[in-house]
């Protein structure tokens, strides 16, 4: 995801009032060997002013340091904005050049630090300002900016009363653009600063000049550093089988610690477990979760069940086809895509060809998909596709990331040979591991309007039971890729279906978190 620009058109108004309560001095203490508020950097003898702020000492500058490796910019590559506005740098060496006792802060320390320069945050749209704040994703800290801002170096008066000494420096950003060109924007605009937080493998979150929390960047991107102070930080360790298993390492108590409990080959995920009675999931049913950090170390630990996975057929007694079935974690899917010809409703062959519904089996618009299944079998929901999807490595609350694409494309033909159902790139195969019997293939799809058939061989389009005309849910697979893409198509579409045993169904829930 690209960082976005954001720009004021007016300025935002001062509160009056300034929590003191909450502020400690600007210069309480002395800071290595620089003096009251100044830390000299050992490494190159740099000097930074620093200011405590809601109890914790943060550098008052922009980092400046030039590491031995890692990925690092000027802006422009321009020394002269280094030694102005300090150096950007992506995510992955930004999160161990802090100086030796500071580390990159967690978004728990952007957080402190907003709600003590200004005490209240704000989830929804501000008045003049053309942007929302996505409710229960980002929040908006009104004022903060404008109080941590530096007096000067903004341009078109975006400048601060920076009343505790922060001073933030409008350094802009480097936009990593895939590797296709180097491009740098934002400067005397915008600030950006990384957090120790992490998002997904190619992205981090990031505060902007505004003091939002939950935007993220890639982590290839280049932003600024500001340091914190370390204080009294404590251990976490994620026990897991799972490859692909995150999340450890030093902590300050208070801050938002996010774990990753992995996949492995024929286990599921059930639940995360704790020893420390100190310790509360967000969600302990979920692979992924946080908690709170406490004042003490932790040892979290994910706990898998075996998956359950037996085949069988089913025969339709409307026209004897019949299909092979898995059930997989308790519940019986079809292991083909239906080929059932209905009497009324929508359906397609591939390019009107009998062969590609013997192959791949036939496109169904929504309404039709519906009752398209036998007897005894319904069309799954989204949860279930969901749930279909955690089982085999998905991420996230509906599965749509992670590798459950794989693990459930078809590897072989009917024959037993290798699969030429799936095709890549430039003719490569892309087959899957098919891991669990599932045998998912590409049976493309039929567009709406103009009824173009595209993607036959290449990607697989299924529908799911939830939505509503113009906004259904579909999974799809793709050659290329590893995961189980979830998104919504208008109802005429043409698409594959997979049928549900229906005592195995489970009622669809209205919950779009992780969309």
């Amino acid at each position: 995801m690209k960082i976005l620009t954001l720009r004021h058109r007016r300025t935002l108004s001062l509160t009056a009032a300034v929590l003191s309560a909450i502020i400690t001095s600007v210069s309480l203490f002395g800071c290595g060997s620089g003096g009251a508020d100044t830390l000299i950097d050992e490494r190159d003898g740099k000097k930074y002013k620093t200011a405590v702020i809601g109890g914790k000492r943060w550098m008052a500058e922009n980092l400046n340091y030039q590491p031995q490796s890692g990925n690092f910019w000027c802006y422009k590559n321009d020394p002269s904005y280094c030694n102005k506005y300090g150096r950007l740098y992506d995510w992955e060496t930004a999160r161990s050049v802090c100086p030796s006792g500071w580390h990159l802060p967690s978004r728990q320390a952007w957080k402190d630090l907003a709600t003590a320069a200004v005490g209240k945050r704000d989830s929804l749209k501000l008045p003049g300002i053309s942007y929302n704040v996505p409710i229960g994703t980002s929040f908006f800290w009104r004022d903060a900016g404008v109080k941590l801002k530096a007096r000067r170096g903004w341009e078109e008066e975006r400048n601060g009363t920076d009343d505790y000494g922060f001073s933030a420096l409008s350094g802009g950003y480097r936009d990593y653009n895939n590797g296709d060109f180097e491009k740098f924007n934002n400067i005397g605009e915008a600030g950006y600063w990384w957090t120790a937080a992490e998002k997904t493998d190619d992205e981090a979150y990031r505060v902007d000049t505004w003091i939002w929390d939950g935007n993220y960047s890639s982590k290839s991107d280049g932003l600024s550093v500001r340091c914190v102070k370390d204080e009294d930080p404590h251990t976490v360790t994620v026990s897991s089988i799972g490859g692909g298993a995150k999340g450890g390492g030093r902590f300050e108590p208070g801050d938002t610690v996010v774990i990753t409990a992995g996949t492995a080959p024929g286990l599921q995920f059930r639940s995360w477990t704790s020893v420390s009675d100190n310790v509360y999931f967000d969600d302990t049913a979920n692979s992924i979760t946080a908690f709170t950090m406490p004042a003490n170390d932790v040892t979290v630990t994910a706990n898998f069940d075996t998956i359950a996975v037996e085949s069988d057929t089913f025969t339709d007694i409307r026209d004897g086809k019949t299909y092979k079935t898995i059930t997989i974690g308790g519940k019986t899917w079809m292991a083909q895509n239906l080929n059932y010809l209905p009497d009324t409703g929508k359906s397609w062959c591939y390019n009107d060809s009998a062969s590609y519904c013997d192959k791949y089996g036939r496109l169904y618009d929504w309404k039709t998909a519906l009752k398209a299944c036998p007897s005894g079998w319904s069309l799954p929901s989204r949860w279930e596709w969901g749930i279909l999807a955690k089982t085999a490595g998905g991420v996230g609350q509906y599965g749509k990331d992670g590798t459950a694409g794989k693990k459930l494309k078809a590897k072989s033909d009917e024959n037993g040979k290798a699969s030429k159902l799936w095709n890549g790139k430039t003719g490569k195969r892309w087959s899957g591991t098919d891991d669990y019997g599932f045998s998912a293939l590409p049976g493309g799809i039929r567009y709406d309007g103009d009824g173009n058939f595209n993607h036959a061989g290449s990607m697989g389009f299924w529908w799911t039971a939830s939505g509503n005309y113009h906004d259904v849910y579909y999974r799809s697979m793709q050659s290329d890729g590893d995961d189980m893409y979830e998104y919504y198509f208008y109802d005429n579409f043409g698409l594959s279906v997979r049928c549900l045993r229906d005592e195995m169904l489970i009622d669809d829930m209205d919950d779009d978190e992780d969309e």
